[in-house]
């Protein structure tokens, strides 16, 4: 069995013997490129042979049986991202929860059918500050799952349960998935908490009025994030709400079919404290954009950088013309990649939405 082991001084590890590494303190399965599936018996192996990590990252279909002999886990990602259907049972979920008391972030989202898990003993997690997980199983816990005193971060992946082969044209299907309660539950009863929200509205069924929806929590003061992404009505319909938005740091409109210049321009004019604007797979911006952000930096004797990300987008002809004047910038840096804490592809938070929240 051959693993990749990262040390807490970002050493690399490549082991076949047994014998006790208890300095590793993160674990990434990587089996999958070399043709092996990891297996439960690998786990009762891992735990002696790495007893001390705190971050365990697993991708391939296990039954959650020896993970809770991790002790001193912290951070549990489970089949990310994979498309498996192959999902944790019930009886070692409960028993990860009754053990690992000291785990904080959590990903059980299923990318491929529909989610079965019984979150409740998930409640029992009285320091976990993420929480990645499927919109079935939480229908029946949400409210208890909000009142999690340390929770920051909830990102909700909608149930995937769909024949591809009975799709047929790819162009005219509706690839929505018409679930929204707990999406408007969450605005409206967290609304004093939340700072964040991404949306991926590829999946998700909101109307051209989402700004005028999110306006009623007047929350829009308070959002550090915002990543409304696969979208395809105007851009006017946020300009109001944008203009509340003096704390935002993170801006992400991927894949926006009807993003212009003039509605990044004005986005960047009102949120002086940007520091990540994400464009990419946005086609309808182009260079001319870059020259006048700089123009508005100057009429704001801005300081800060801001991180501007463009894969794909209509920023790619004169970033690759005029690659070392855009260098030379101290107040734009691009990069062809996506943000931090952001998925890869077409949407900042894959096929859901995302909440982070202030402390209770």
């Amino acid at each position: 069995m051959q693993k990749l082991l990262k040390t807490n001084n970002n050493k690399t590890l490549s082991k076949n013997k047994y014998l006790c590494l208890e300095a590793v303190k993160h674990f990434v399965d990587e089996e999958k490129s070399l043709g092996i599936l990891l297996k439960d018996s690998d786990i009762k192996l891992l735990v002696q042979i790495i007893p001390n990590i705190v971050s365990l990252h697993v991708k391939e279909p296990l039954s959650g049986k020896y993970i809770w002999d991790f002790h001193k886990l912290e951070e549990l990602y489970l089949y990310v991202p994979s498309q498996t259907s192959f999902e944790i049972e019930n009886v070692h979920f409960e028993n990860i929860f009754q053990r690992l008391t000291y785990l904080r972030i959590l990903d059980i989202r299923l990318y491929d059918g529909m989610s079965r898990l019984d979150l409740k003993p998930l409640l029992n997690c009285r320091n976990l500050c993420i929480l990645k997980v499927n919109l079935n199983p939480l229908k029946n816990y949400i409210c208890e799952v909000l009142l999690l005193p340390e929770l920051a971060c909830i990102n909700v992946m909608l149930d995937w349960d769909i024949d591809i082969q009975s799709i047929g044209n790819v162009d005219l299907y509706d690839f929505k998935i018409y679930q929204t309660n707990e999406f408007y539950h969450i605005l409206k009863s967290q609304s004093e908490r939340i700072i964040g929200l991404a949306i991926d509205l590829l999946f998700l069924p909101l109307q051209a009025n989402l700004s005028s929806e999110i306006l009623l929590w007047q929350g829009g003061s308070m959002l550090k994030k915002l990543a409304i992404c696969n979208c395809n009505f105007s851009p006017d319909t946020l300009i109001d709400f944008v203009n509340e938005m003096k704390r935002l740091q993170i801006l992400s409109c991927r894949c926006w079919e009807n993003l212009r210049n003039e509605h990044v321009l004005h986005f960047v004019k009102q949120c002086k404290e940007l520091e990540h604007l994400d464009v990419s797979f946005s086609s309808n911006i182009n260079g001319k954009l870059l020259y006048e952000i700089l123009g508005v930096f100057k009429n704001q004797n801005r300081e800060h950088p801001i991180r501007i990300y463009y894969q794909n987008s209509g920023l790619e002809v004169e970033v690759e013309k005029n690659p070392k004047f855009w260098q030379r910038q101290r107040l734009i840096k691009l990069f062809a990649e996506f943000p931090p804490g952001s998925e890869e592809g077409l949407s900042y938070v894959y096929r859901g939405f995302e909440f982070d929240f202030n402390h209770i």
